[in-house]
């Protein structure tokens, strides 16, 4: 008797050492955290800054920042006003995945004010001011210059970590673009830069894994990217979401309807900076949540006031001499450009600066003739 006693007691326990430990695992299921290397990862930021026709965006776990791209010069006090709203103070890492101006003539700047310790860039160069001012910063600064290239693993946190899809692809400035999928936990992201179509098939022929949750389409949803299989692949993902960011109605007619088109074929939420302002997603490295920020657009004035009225006495001293500016136009098109702008392989017509204003035309985004 006492024998059966002892089995049905130690049946008993086992039953509810069997139950707690379901609930156990029920519980921790729940917690939607996930375990890194041993830590359990932090809500972190992945967020989509509206600076107009340009790209700018910023990774934020609990102590370090990264931006990647700065816009223009003239949203850099949109991109502040954003990245304050972030709480963002330094930035410890940046990456410039290519350099055109909408991409990067803030770069300056942001080294300057936020501290930068490290870059992540292309090798490839350019002719223009902002890239020159971009050069002389990390100079100043002591910052330190790293040019990623495809295949390797870039740290850009302690906790987030990107793998290189394409780098320094081609000569042009576009297709040399840095192209990266970074992962948080669970979770992942693409960034892609202005890259090319040429440049999409090339990642896709190297076997690179793209799916990502959150896909940042090239070039501002330009036809000259995007195309239908590497969209497709992109967006195979958990979370389904494409980003365009983009100005409101710029003259280069981006996003192309039927890029846009293909984006909500294959993605379950599209968003434009255009449309929802800044895109903010937090994860814990699980779980997605989205929120927007409507951003008032203000045009940023480089340097102090005596800056501003030193540059008016250049002005009127220029218009003493008798000097006009020169700037060159393509046969066709509405931009004018500095003389060693990629956009005047074709042709190259010279024109006063004065004239090209009067004519309606205005300012290459790429080369930013002043």
């Amino acid at each position: 008797m006492n024998k059966m006693k002892n089995t049905w007691k130690n049946t008993t326990i086992r039953l509810w050492m069997a139950v707690a430990l379901v609930l156990s695992v029920i519980a921790g299921n729940m917690e939607h955290t996930v375990a890194v290397e041993g830590k359990t990862l932090s809500t972190a930021v992945f967020a989509y800054l509206d600076v107009g026709q340009g790209n700018a965006e910023l990774i934020r776990t609990k102590r370090q920042a990264v931006l990647i791209d700065t816009g223009k010069k003239s949203a850099y006090a949109d991109l502040k006003k954003q990245l304050k709203k972030l709480g963002v103070k330094k930035i410890q890492t940046m990456v410039v995945t290519h350099p055109d101006a909408d991409h990067m003539e803030s770069a300056d700047e942001v080294i300057k004010d936020y501290k930068v310790k490290k870059i992540f860039m292309p090798k490839v160069q350019s002719t223009t001011l902002c890239y020159k001012r971009m050069m002389q910063a990390i100079a100043d600064h002591n910052v330190k210059v790293a040019h990623p290239k495809a295949g390797t693993t870039i740290k850009l946190t302690s906790s987030c970590k990107a793998k290189v899809l394409s780098a320094d692809a081609g000569s042009d400035t576009n297709e040399a673009s840095i192209v990266m999928r970074a992962v948080y936990g669970k979770r992942s992201f693409l960034y892609m830069g202005d890259a090319t179509a040429w440049v999409e098939s090339q990642i896709l022929a190297a076997g690179y894994k793209t799916a990502s949750d959150i896909y940042l389409m090239s070039h501002h949803g330009s036809d000259t990217a995007n195309g239908v299989l590497f969209v497709k692949k992109a967006l195979a993902s958990k979370y389904k979401t494409a980003v365009i960011s983009v100005g409101a109605g710029n003259s280069y007619g981006h996003p192309v309807p039927n890029v846009v088109r293909r984006a909500q074929k294959y993605a379950d939420h599209l968003y434009r900076t255009d449309e929802k302002g800044c895109i903010v997603a937090k994860t814990d490295g699980n779980s997605l949540r989205f929120s927007f920020q409507t951003i008032r657009h203000t045009t940023y004035q480089a340097g102090s006031t005596r800056n501003a009225v030193k540059s008016k006495k250049n002005t009127k001293k220029t218009k003493v001499k008798g000097k006009s500016k020169v700037v060159y136009t393509p046969n066709t098109g509405k931009k004018y450009h500095r003389a060693g702008c990629r956009y005047l392989k074709k042709s190259k017509i010279r024109i006063k600066l004065s004239e090209a204003k009067a004519q309606g035309l205005t300012p290459c985004s790429i080369c930013c003739p002043s």
